[in-house]
């Protein structure tokens, strides 16, 4: 999502720019000729009135003026019909050059065609690389893509893309990031999406028959197959958040299907998602925080039901169902003595259980936590997930939240008595 939100932010800036200059010289040719025939009704015939010569100096300046302005709005109208016709592919070529020095992205294709004019591209046989990047490296080729700008939305903003079809997409993605270890789960300001040169809105996005290899965190590579993705609207600001909670997609992970499914119902939408039999070795590269990271064996079916209401910053009620199958839990060895002593009623819990347990929980979040961010990581949504997760664990064992935090403050005040005592 964030190679599709820079790619298409920079496009559409190129043809902006021309089609601004257009509009304001065809503004300004307007103006003028409404200043012209307000001096031709105000100031009376210079046939008549030998006074006012000087004026009809200045309407002739005026009018002058005018026809130049208007014949430079035409010679603009002439090019722009010349390239559309004869220069189309140089210019294409030109464009994605730009983008390619400003993005550090590669991108070439092997043809193009369409109508600067109406808003309407065509590529075919595209390749987009990106190398040594300091957060995601990627080499993707696709076989078509369609692009239908609205041309009187580019002197505006947020900028309209009617549609926008891609299909057939194959490459590979990973991610480069350096990793701190002791911080498994990104901070909520992290992740963001690199700014695009404008925004835009896709009002109808449909992406089909996608094989990319992608990995993670220096994890194995994981094959993720998506047979369609529709989404409408998809905004380069909240791209996550509509890709997440108001879109249809049906693929899998590494042979795990995913569903996700979104109707509208009221004033609002639902969306319900459903990872089936994923194994925990593949959701601990995602969700790196004990003590989902514990499990060391068995698999788990994840199934989600969101509800939430257009608006500003839409509050997002979430109802999360996990069933984990012939798991096995146990601290690992780097985990430190409090972690272990707190989490022991929740491993012996588990274990004795033979490893399948459901787990329901509830959470909140906002549409606004989603503005700007590359994944549902950098959203919160994980950290969220995990404190839940764990708030429930602690019920069904015995352990109340309040009880675990006493003694977690137990732990620290011992130490610092111990400390105190090494001082003296």
């Amino acid at each position: 999502m964030e190679l599709l939100v820079i790619l298409l932010g920079e496009f559409i800036f190129f043809p902006m720019i021309t089609a601004f200059v257009a509009t304001m010289n065809l503004a300004f040719t307007l103006l003028l000729s409404l200043v012209e025939f307000f001096i031709s009704v105000v100031i009376p015939n210079p046939k008549i009135v030998e006074k006012e010569k000087s004026s009809l100096g200045t309407k002739l300046s005026l009018k002058n003026f005018a026809k130049i302005t208007g014949s430079f709005f035409l010679v603009i109208i002439l090019v722009l019909f010349t390239v559309n016709i004869f220069f189309f592919t140089p210019t294409m070529k030109w464009i994605v050059g730009q983008i390619s020095q400003s993005t550090n992205i590669k991108i070439v294709f092997d043809s193009v065609n369409g109508n600067f004019l109406t808003g309407l591209i065509r590529f075919n046989g595209l390749h987009v690389t990106r190398n040594n990047s300091d957060k995601s490296d990627f080499n993707i080729k696709v076989d078509n893509i369609v692009v239908d700008v609205d041309v009187y939305s580019l002197i505006l903003k947020p900028i309209i893309i009617e549609k926008l079809i891609v299909s057939g997409v194959k490459g590979m993605a990973q991610s480069t990031a350096p990793i701190d270890k002791d911080k498994r789960v990104s901070l909520p300001d992290e992740g963001k999406v690199i700014k695009a040169k404008t925004e835009f809105i896709v009002q109808n996005l449909s992406i089909k028959n996608v094989d990319v290899r992608v990995s993670k965190l220096g994890n194995k590579p994981l094959n993720l197959v998506l047979d369609s993705i529709e989404a409408k609207p998809f905004r380069s600001r909240y791209a996550i958040f509509d890709i997440f909670f108001r879109s249809n997609i049906d693929g899998s992970l590494d042979g795990h299907k995913i569903i996700i499914k979104s109707r509208e119902e009221g004033n609002g939408r639902v969306t319900k998602w459903h990872l089936d039999h994923f194994p925990v070795d593949i959701v601990n590269q995602y969700i790196q925080k004990a003590p989902i990271n514990w499990f060391s064996r068995g698999v788990i079916d994840i199934q989600v039901e969101d509800k939430w209401e257009y608006g500003e910053n839409a509050q997002i009620n979430m109802d999360w169902n996990l069933k984990l199958l012939d798991v096995f839990i146990e601290a690992p060895e780097g985990a430190s003595i409090m972690s272990k002593t707190l989490s022991l009623p929740i491993i012996k819990y588990i274990n004795n259980k033979n490893g399948d347990i459901d787990v329901n929980f509830g959470l909140k979040m906002n549409e606004s936590q989603f503005e700007s961010t590359s994944s549902l990581d950098a959203a919160g949504l994980w950290h969220s997930v995990v404190s839940s997760f764990s708030k429930k664990l602690a019920f069904i064992t015995g352990r109340k939240a309040d009880d675990t935090k006493k003694g977690i403050k137990s732990k620290v005040d011992s130490f610092k008595s111990f400390l105190n005592e090494k001082r003296k």
